[in-house]
């Protein structure tokens, strides 16, 4: 009888300690999760706080480094195009690939269609072939 005791205390005691692990498994997993919402909440605050206001067709003219505008009505675009396809000319215009013509033939542009700083392209999915 003694030990039926014994035992009944030492299965509680190590369902306490089981049930307490799960609380704290628990918290931890809400920490995280409440964590990784911050990170999100804060990317999406920069992202906002880094994006280039949208500014006029003049005001991109009068800016010594565009070399043209690209303007595609259709997804309402229009945006600067500087030389080159490198990260800082891709944050703030539509590069265009030096190796490409800038009059005859094919001409080369680069954007992203998704970043933290200025996404010309978001839209180009929605152009159609006519």
């Amino acid at each position: 009888m003694k030990t039926l005791k014994i035992l009944l205390i030492i299965l509680s005691v190590l369902f306490i300690i089981l049930f307490l692990f799960q609380c704290v498994l628990l918290f931890k997993s809400v920490n995280k999760e409440k964590e990784q919402l911050e990170i999100a909440n804060n990317i999406i605050n920069n992202t906002k706080e880094n994006e280039i206001p949208v500014v006029t067709k003049e005001e991109l003219e009068l800016n010594k480094n565009v070399i043209g505008i690209l303007e595609i009505p259709a997804i309402n675009l229009v945006a600067p195009i500087q030389e080159g396809t490198d990260e800082e000319t891709l944050k703030v215009a539509i590069g265009h690939f030096s190796e490409s013509s800038f009059w005859d033939g094919n001409v080369a542009f680069a954007s992203h269609n998704r970043s933290k700083y200025v996404q010309y392209f978001e839209k180009i999915n929605e152009l159609k072939n006519r």
